[in-house]
């Protein structure tokens, strides 16, 4: 059986911290398409990208998709990990707004030599 090792990734505003974690997710619940990918699991913490994400939630993360552009991406700056939503300025190739989905944060525009990304956010579960 295909497992994946998860990395609880703690994502937040500010203090952030990475631990491996020995709990492992089972693949066959996702589609299959992404079976194939080398894929990270994560459990999202702060309130940066509500409503759209919130603490606890489970992200599937692709690490192999590190080209800025449009879309939610597990991004790395100097205060740590963070999920943003990522857009770039029309008027400068190498400019990209970091959006937080939550109107409390507000949105920067930050240079490529500013951040790195990590990967792309594939999916997201939330327990019911």
């Amino acid at each position: 059986m295909n497992k994946l090792t998860q990395f609880v990734i703690f994502l937040t505003q500010g203090i952030n911290n990475c631990k491996r974690s020995n709990e492992m997710l089972s693949i066959e619940e996702f589609s299959e398409d992404l079976r194939s990918q080398s894929l990270i699991g994560c459990t999202h913490q702060g309130d940066a990208m509500e409503p759209t994400l919130r603490t606890g939630d489970k992200l599937i993360v692709d690490p192999s998709d590190v080209i800025p552009r449009a879309g939610v991406f597990v991004i790395q700056d100097q205060f740590g990990l963070h999920v943003q939503r990522l857009e770039p300025v029309l008027t400068n190739k190498t400019t990209f707004k970091l959006i937080c989905d939550n109107e409390k944060y507000t949105t920067q525009e930050v240079g490529l030599e500013d951040f790195q990304v990590v990967g792309r956010v594939v999916s997201a579960f939330r327990k019911m």
